[in-house]
């Protein structure tokens, strides 16, 4: 995320990967896409894509719609990204979906919807409604629920601090490649930071780092990147983390970095 809850951690359109992985699991991760996931993903994404391509029709919602694929040594993956956000006051809404495949058939869905309600220009109050699936780091499927505070810090007028904490519940389900695939109901909590700065009127650097820990293990992705601006758009190179990590030991994290171009309308 790109210092807003539920808002996307990176823009992707046509993207060169290094993937790094690691897992120490039992039985050795090799995932595939289930039908069933497919199934359950796919009318989500359809509705978040419905959404993504009507709702900037009003004047204070603006939105992007990236696709593209990624190249690793493992072979092509593909990825299709949507955003839509109304940066209203004191109502501030966010909305995004995003989808990629990967070579070895592992798959990774998201949809997420957060508003905020901002007391003044530093602190606001947020909830979050998300749906994830991510097979290459053994999420079968999660549903979560949040609300929370943040902070949000502008020291000049191009660059931002945030951050904020929250807590709620969620329904996990872990596919195959860890040793227990019960599902879950449990209370989460989450921690996120991000910065950015603009510098030179044509390059943007940011990072940022989204947390969750809970009963069973702590799960998070981090993520830093400089982008180019260029008319209509950007051209952003970056290394973003995923990793889950269990109290039973088990772990799974993939490291990539890719350049990217985004688009905004």
């Amino acid at each position: 995320m790109n210092g807003e809850s539920g808002a996307p951690a990176h823009q992707s359109h046509t993207k060169i990967l290094h993937d790094e992985r690691s897992h120490r699991v039992n039985p050795p991760a090799d995932v595939r896409m289930q039908p069933k996931i497919f199934a359950r993903s796919l009318p989500w994404f359809t509705t978040a894509l419905l959404i993504c391509l009507t709702a900037p029709l009003e004047a204070n919602w603006r939105g992007g719609v990236e696709g593209g694929t990624e190249i690793r040594k493992s072979g092509a993956a593909t990825r299709l990204t949507l955003t839509l956000s109304n940066d209203s006051r004191p109502l501030s809404q966010y909305i995004n979906a995003d989808w990629i495949r990967d070579a070895s058939g592992g798959n990774g869905y998201r949809l997420g919807y957060v508003p905020r309600y901002w007391f003044n220009d530093t602190l606001y109050g947020f909830a979050e409604g998300r749906f994830r699936v991510d097979e290459p780091i053994g999420v079968e499927s999660e549903a979560r629920v949040l609300t929370g505070a943040g902070l949000l810090w502008t020291p000049a007028e191009n660059a931002y601090v945030s951050a904020e904490a929250g807590v709620g519940g969620r329904r996990l389900e872990l596919n195959n490649l860890f040793t227990d695939t019960e599902i879950t109901t449990e209370a989460l909590g989450v921690l996120r930071a991000s910065t950015a700065i603009q510098f030179l009127g044509a390059f943007k650097a940011d990072a940022s780092a989204d947390i969750a820990g809970s009963s069973e293990g702590v799960d998070g992705i981090t993520e830093a990147g400089i982008s180019v601006l260029i008319p209509g758009g950007s051209l952003r190179y970056a290394l973003q983390t995923r990793w889950l990590n269990l109290d039973s030991g088990d772990t799974a994290r993939i490291s990539e970095t890719f350049i990217s171009y985004g688009y905004r309308f």
